[in-house]
C-alpha cells in the first residue's frame, strides 16, 4: 500500500490547514486535487474534507483515496569519460636493482 495519495476537496482547504499538512501556503478550493501522505487524508476524511468519502464508512474512505503516481526515476549518471593528456609521454617505471 503507498503511502501517498490523492485526494478531492469536498471543501475549501484554508492556508494554515495547508501549512500544516505540509502543503504549499495557500488555500485550496472545493474540488482540487491534491496528493499527501495517506495519514493525512484519513484525517481530512474524518474530517469531511474529501470527495466521496463517508467518514462513517470505511471503504468509501478508501476508496476516495488515489495511490499517487510513483516519482519518475533519477536520470542515470553519465558515464566519466577519463581524460587522456597527449602532453606528456607516459613514463617508463623505473628499474629496480636485485641484490
Amino acid at each position: 500500500m503507498s503511502n501517498r495519495v490523492t485526494i478531492t476537496l469536498a471543501n475549501p482547504l484554508r492556508t494554515q490547514d495547508a501549512d500544516e499538512l505540509g502543503l504549499e501556503s495557500r488555500t485550496y478550493r472545493t474540488g482540487e486535487t491534491i496528493e499527501l501522505p495517506r495519514s493525512y487524508a484519513e484525517r481530512l476524511a474524518g474530517a469531511g474534507y474529501v470527495k466521496g468519502a463517508e467518514p462513517q464508512k470505511l471503504a468509501s474512505v478508501h476508496a476516495a483515496m488515489t495511490p499517487a503516481a510513483p516519482p519518475a526515476p533519477a536520470p542515470a549518471p553519465a558515464p566519466v569519460t577519463p581524460v587522456v593528456s597527449a602532453a606528456a609521454p607516459a613514463k617508463k617505471p623505473a628499474k629496480v636493482e636485485q641484490e
